[in-house]
This record gives C-alpha cells, sequence and structure tokens, in this order.
C-alpha cells in the first residue's frame, strides 16, 4: 500500500521593510547580529518608523 505525502504550508516570516504592513509577523538583525522578531503594530513618520511588539511583549520602534 503506497501512502500518500501531504504538503505542508510553512508560511515564512518576512524581513522588515517599508512595504510591510501592520499586524504583519517580520523579523530583522542588527549590524551586532542580534535577531528580532515580532509583529508590526503601526508606522509613523509616512513608513519610515515601524513599532514592532516583539515576542516577549516589550515594543520596538525600527527605522525601515
Amino acid at each position: 500500500m503506497k501512502m500518500k505525502k501531504k504538503n505542508k504550508t510553512v508560511k515564512k516570516i518576512r524581513y522588515i521593510d517599508y512595504a510591510c504592513n501592520v499586524n504583519e509577523r517580520v523579523k530583522w538583525e542588527t549590524i551586532t547580529g542580534q535577531r528580532f522578531e515580532g509583529v508590526i503594530i503601526r508606522w509613523e513618520e509616512d513608513n519610515s518608523l515601524a513599532i514592532v511588539r516583539l515576542d516577549n511583549g516589550s515594543e520596538m520602534s525600527v527605522v525601515c
């Protein structure tokens, strides 16, 4: 008997940039190699500054 292989859909997390939307999960890395991941909660200053809620509940601003 042959078993069917199930296809898994894996949603990739985008690197943050100006084209990302509010409530979208994003990730980024600093120059020093620190990796961050969270959800954009709002944009400020003509989509150049994203306010992101990190997985630990704190908020961080990210210049895009």
